[in-house]
């Protein structure tokens, strides 16, 4: 079983705890203090603690405790921001490859389109039109394939380029 204080639940939970029983222990004293002095000696008793060195103490390591917190739940947000970030280029530089990818393809069956035959152009026709990406490339697939076409009918009428 995995150590809960190595889990991100357990590094915030351990300082609640510690809150927790801090805060317990300064309303534990109050209240002892309350039964043990009378309710008039109570305020006396609540104005000396809350001006003393323990309770200064006691809100130090509260407003540590806060801000220990704070900076990781910062830290936290920063990496996942990151790891969003990293996820974003990769998926944007993929989208660029493919990209390339399908110009390069859909060049090479231009420039050789008179080695092809037409069942092989056709099968080339299908994979571009499979991985097309963005929506012009439809159009651009349309007009090859109809350049190819009047290429086969009539070759002297399509320039090579």
């Amino acid at each position: 079983m995995a150590n809960p204080a190595a889990t991100d639940e357990g590094r915030f939970a351990q300082p609640l705890v510690l809150v927790g029983a801090l805060l317990f222990t300064s309303i534990a004293g109050i209240v002892v203090g309350c039964k043990v002095a009378g309710v008039s000696e109570t305020f006396a008793w609540i104005g000396k603690f809350v001006t003393s060195t323990g309770f200064g103490g006691l809100m130090a390591a509260l407003a540590a405790v806060l801000a220990y917190q704070g900076t990781l739940r910062r830290i936290h947000a920063d990496q996942e921001m990151a790891r969003q970030q990293r996820d974003a280029d990769v998926q944007s530089q993929e989208s660029a490859d493919a990209l390339a990818r399908w110009w390069d393809v859909s060049s090479w069956l231009w420039e050789n389109r008179r080695e092809l035959t037409p069942d092989e152009i056709e099968k080339v026709i299908e994979s571009l039109r499979d991985s097309m990406i963005h929506k012009p490339h439809g159009a651009i697939l349309v007009a090859l394939t109809t350049a190819l076409m009047r290429d086969d009918e009539h070759p002297e009428e399509v320039a090579d380029e």
